[in-house]
This record gives C-alpha cells, structure tokens and sequence, in this order.
C-alpha cells in the first residue's frame, strides 16, 4: 500500500489505522525514499497525540524519519467534545480516568445515536417492516458530543461530523499542534480558518500545492529514461533546423552578398533606432536563460534575466500563472505571429481607409515585428519544453510524465491537445519567423541594422542552444555545458570576425554582452566547485567587460546617431505609427532612399506589402550594380547628405 501511494506521486494520504500506527507508516514513507516537503497533508480518523511522537524515543534513528517527514504536516481529523455534551462528557471522564482519547467521545455518539434510534422506533407506535426500518432510522439526529450526529441516507456513514485542521509543528524536538482550522458542515460558515499554516518550505505555500512547476518527488526513487521521448523531442527540434538550413541555402546570394555600410557619418535617430539598440541587447541577454541556471548565484539579477525570456510567471502572484497557461500564451502567439504575416500579404489595412484596420496595420507594421524577432528564441523554446516526456515511472508512453510538471502525465489529457497545438505553432511559427526576421528592418526606417549574415548565423546558434537546454541538458548536466560554451564561444568568434551590425558602437556592446553570457556559463561550471568563488569571478568578469567597453566606446566610438531636441514621445509615437506628415507632428522630416528608374520600378509592386518576396532578395543582388556604392539620402528639402543604408558586394 505504502509503496503505490509513492508511485502515484501523491502530496495528500488518508490513513485509516489505529494510533500509533501512524508513526510507522511515516517511518515507511523515509525508508522508500520520501523526505521533507514530500508529503503535505494527512488524513486521519482521530488526533494525533503529541506525546507519542517524542515520548522516549528523542534523538533515535526513528525519531528523526517522523521529525523529517511529519514536522510542517497538515493534519486533518475528527474534532471531538464539542458542545455542551462534550464538555461535559470530557469533564466526567476526566474525573474517572486518568486517559482519555478522541474515541471516547465518538463511542458515546455512536452508542446514543442508536439508542436515539430505537427510542424514535417506540414512540412512532407503528409497526415498521424490515425493508424500511434503515430508511426510517436515517431520519433520527441528535446534538452528540462531536457535533450534529445522524447516518447518511446513501450509505452508513456518520454525518455531520467535525473535522480539525492542524499544523504539526517541530521546534528543537518539542511539538505542538496548532488549530488551524474547522469544518463543521452544521454551521452556517462549514469552513472557519483560524490561524495562517507554517508550511516546511521557507514559510510559503508549496509551489505544487498552488500549481506551479516543480521539481518531481521520488525523482531518485521512480524516474526512469523514457528513451521514446527522447527520440520523439529530437524529431521535433530537428525539423525546425532543417528549416533554418534549407532558408539559408535558398536565399544564400541574400545572405552572403548582401551587406549593409557601416555608418560614417552622423545619422538622425529616431524611435526605432532606439528600439532597435534595445532588441539587439536583449537578444544577447536571452543567451544566458537558455544556459544554466543561476539563480543560487545571483537571485535578483536571474529574475531579471527570465524576463528578457518573457517568463512572465513571476510577474504574477503564485499559482494564477502556471507552467501551462504559459505554454498556451506562447501558442497563441506563434499563432499570431502567422496571422499577422498573412495579414501583411492580405495588404487589407492598407487597402482600407478604416481607422481601425489602419491602426490595426500600423502595430502589426511597427511593433509586432521587433516584438516578434525578440520572441523568436523564448516561443521556440517553450514550444519545445511542451515535448519533454523523457523521464518515466514505466514502459508506457503514458507512464512517461512531464519534466517540468511532474502531475501531468504525458500523451494522455490535456497534454495530447498541448501538443498538437504546440507542433502546428512550431511548424507555422518557424519559416514565417525567419522570412520576416530577414526582412522586416528593411522594411522600416531603421538606421541600426544587423547584417543578413550574422542573422543566419544568429537563428541557427538559437536553435542549437535551445536543443542542447531541452534534450542534453536533462540528461547529463555536465555535457551540456562542455557544449553550450564551446557553441557560444564560436557564435562570439564569429561575431568578432563578421560584424553583426552596422554600427561599430551597437556592435561592440552586442558582443560583450556576449562575452557576459559566456562568462556566465563558464561560471556555472566552477559553482560546481565552490559558488562563492564563482561568484566572485562572475561580478568582477561583469564588471571589467562593462568598462573597458565604455573606455573603448568614449575613446574610439563616438555616437553617430543624433537625436534632435524638442521631440516628445508623443510625437515620435504619432509619426512612426500613423501616416502623418513630418511637420504636422512637429519633428524631423524622414529620410528618403534615391534608386534609379528600374529600381524603383522593381519594387513598386511591393510598397504595400512591405515585405520583400523571394524575387526581391534576388533582385537585391542584380540591383547593386545599378546603384552607386553610397546611396544618397536626402531630406524633402535637400538640405542633408549621408552614405548609410546602402549595399555592397
């Protein structure tokens, strides 16, 4: 009995056995494996004696099992000598004998309940035949010493009993139980909460309890390699880089030979400049999410970090935001995301001159784009996570349960629509990500932009780390990491090589928030030996790469971006979201873009779309001869030259 109440993974036990049997039942659950936190709540059929659990036994092996496994319980029992009858019951027995217990009291109520029973019989003066004397005796109550008493009509159970909620709790192996608690169906509020539960977890609810993801219990007991979900996991990932690879090799002359000139003279920024600078940080902040985790290094700052992922369950109080309601958040926005490119070939906002399909259009064309290259890497990997079954108690797939909410059993339920929605998502949401991710800068006034190479190369190291943090890692920790530093150190190298923006200065600090990511994982490494040393290491690494980049930035990178004064975020809103004219908004004229005759003829057909098709990366490539190795850009009066936002070969 003990050992399938293990492999069913419950919190919560309802014991019917005699007092002290209890005891070695709770001795059972720490031999097989059970520690403290792992059970929550006991059910019994009377209280507990306090005295029975320290009584001669203090300091022994069997002492500590009940101190680790029942000190925090919440133990629910019967609640006897209640009412008048019981005080006077309990006041009688007391002067009689020396022990007295809970089963005196359900004993009398049992008794009087049958002789109440018998005495209803005599005073109906009828004869009653055995078919209906059950029936008839169910109608008979009575105030006992425990409460209301009287049998259930559907069965023989005692009703309307009161329970007690207690709080087992052990201080320097004294106990007490304190009444946290009652249920007495009889008054008018059945449950009353009398004091707040000490729970045996740093003093807040057990985050399973409130539906949070947890670490499985008997993990070292049960669990078991489900190699099914591992192959099952590994298809499921692999696919989407086949995806990546094949976008790669179609629109390789794209890729390769296009490359954006670096600036040389001072730029007028604008909003998306600004949105742009932040988007390329974050992106290089999410590495360390996808690493190992540091939050007994650094607690504060690994929050932080979770919401570059958009892990928004800390936001929330515990238990309204659970591990699934963020998968179905980040379902719903793959969804969306492919939504809003057919929305954008649709060109209906454009076509319409309804104000709400135009503000409709302009979001989509402004804000899900940039929100959406930022998901890229977080919807990935909470899609993936929906698919990892790997750890099982059996040889069933559906004994197989989910690495990050050990109560969902996989391929059964739920999970099964969890999953079907996660795969549609991941096989929709992967190409029209990557077709937009490429396009959408070109799309916008964006001075800051990242070179097509280094997003290619950017997109496949996501996907790399994203399997290593969903199949390797829960399998071997240590290779893991051997290979999610030697990843990121040739992303860095790369980085270095290859120049991922345009702007030295973005650039730069895009790389040394790399190098903070690396240093990160590297300091993982060596927590494993000593955290505080790690830790040491960690802040200081931080903090030197921080200011020799800003020594380096003040000496050799000066800014190129220059921000006009007077603007307000209200105007720089209205211009970049609406179609309104440069000076009925009060700012800056925007900067135009010279082609020559074929080339804007070439691309007529695609201004209301404002997404280049697979034509347009082709003509991308023929189109650099045609124009000039610096473009000009000029404002509306011709006032301004500048040689950014051109191609070269």
């Amino acid at each position: 009995m003990i050992q399938e109440i293990i492999d069913l993974k419950t919190r919560y036990v309802i014991l019917e056995v005699r007092w002290p049997d209890i005891l070695h039942i709770m001795e059972a659950f720490y031999d097989l494996g059970m520690r403290e936190g792992d059970i929550y709540l006991v059910v019994g059929d009377r209280m507990i004696s306090v005295s029975d659990l320290d009584e001669n036994i203090i300091g022994s092996k069997s002492y500590k099992k009940r101190k680790e496994i029942m000190s925090g319980l919440i133990y629910i029992s019967f609640l006897s000598f209640q009412n008048q009858i019981g005080f006077d019951l309990k006041s009688e027995i007391l002067s009689k004998y020396d022990y007295i217990n809970d089963y005196m009291c359900l004993f009398y109520d049992a008794a009087y309940l049958g002789l109440y029973k018998i005495d209803a019989l005599i005073n109906w003066g009828v004869n009653v035949n055995s078919s209906t004397i059950q029936e008839s005796m169910r109608q008979v109550a009575f105030t006992g010493c425990s409460g209301v008493a009287r049998v259930s009509q559907e069965s023989n159970d005692r009703l309307t009993i009161v329970l007690g909620i207690y709080n087992l709790i052990e201080v320097n192996s004294t106990w007490t139980m304190n009444l946290c608690g009652l249920y007495d169906p009889s008054q008018l509020i059945v449950l009353q909460i009398k004091q707040s539960i000490s729970w045996k977890t740093d003093g807040g609810v057990p985050s399973d309890i409130i539906g949070d993801d947890q670490e499985c219990p008997f993990r070292d007991i049960l669990v078991q390699s489900f190699l099914y979900g591992y192959f099952i996991l590994i298809i499921v990932e692999i696919i989407p880089m086949i995806i990546v690879i094949v976008f790669a090799v179609k629109y390789y002359g794209f890729i390769l030979k296009i490359k954006y000139l670096k600036f040389a003279t001072m730029q007028k920024e604008n909003l998306l400049d600004t949105i742009s600078y932040l988007i390329f940080l974050i992106e290089s902040l999410q590495y360390m999410q996808v690493g190992p985790s540091f939050e007994k290094l650094l607690p504060k700052l690994s929050k932080a970090i979770k919401l570059t992922m958009l892990d928004i369950r800390g936001i929330f109080k515990p238990g309204l935001f659970t591990f699934w309601n963020q998968i179905q958040l980040y379902i719903a926005l793959a969804f969306a995301w492919c939504i809003l490119l057919l929305w954008k070939k649709s060109n209906i906002g454009n076509r319409s001159q309804n104000l709400i399909l135009e503000t409709i259009n302009a979001f989509n064309r402004y804000i899900l784009p940039p929100l959406g290259d930022l998901l890229f890497l977080p919807v990935l990997i909470y899609l993936f996570e929906t698919f990892q079954c790997t750890s099982s108690i059996g040889n069933d797939f559906t004994d197989s349960f989910h690495n990050q909410y050990c109560s969902t059993f996989c391929w059964q339920g739920d999970h099964i629509y969890y999953v079907i929605f996660s795969a549609i998502g991941i096989f929709l949401f992967t190409p029209a990500s990557l077709y937009l991710r490429f396009t959408w800068k070109d799309d916008l006034p964006f001075h800051i932009k990242d070179q097509p190479f280094h997003c290619a190369v950017r997109t496949l190291t996501e996907m790399i780390l994203v399997g290593l943090s969903t199949i390797v890692q829960p399998a071997s920790e240590d290779i893991f990491l051997g290979l999610g530093i030697g990843v990121l150190s040739a992303y860095i190298i790369v980085s270095i090589l290859r120049r991922p923006l345009n702007y030295d200065r973005a650039s730069m600090w895009y790389i040394i928030f790399l190098f903070c990511s690396l240093m990160l994982w590297i300091c993982y490494a060596l927590a494993r030996l000593d955290e505080n040393s790690a830790l040491i290491v960690l802040v200081l690494g931080w903090t030197l790469l921080v200011a020799l980049g800003a020594i380096y930035q003040k000496l050799y990178l000066p800014s190129l971006l220059e921000t006009e004064k007077g603007n307000s975020i209200y105007q720089l809103f209205r211009f970049q979201l609406f179609s309104i004219k440069p000076e009925d908004a009060g700012i800056a004229k925007s900067v135009k873009y010279i082609f020559s005759a074929n080339l804007s003829q070439s691309n007529s057909n695609h201004a209301g779309l404002n997404i280049p098709d697979e034509n347009i990366f082709k003509s991308n490539i023929q189109l650099e001869e045609q124009c000039n190795s610096n473009a000009e850009l000029y404002s509306e009066n011709n006032s301004s030259s500048f040689n950014y936002g051109t191609t070269q070969k």
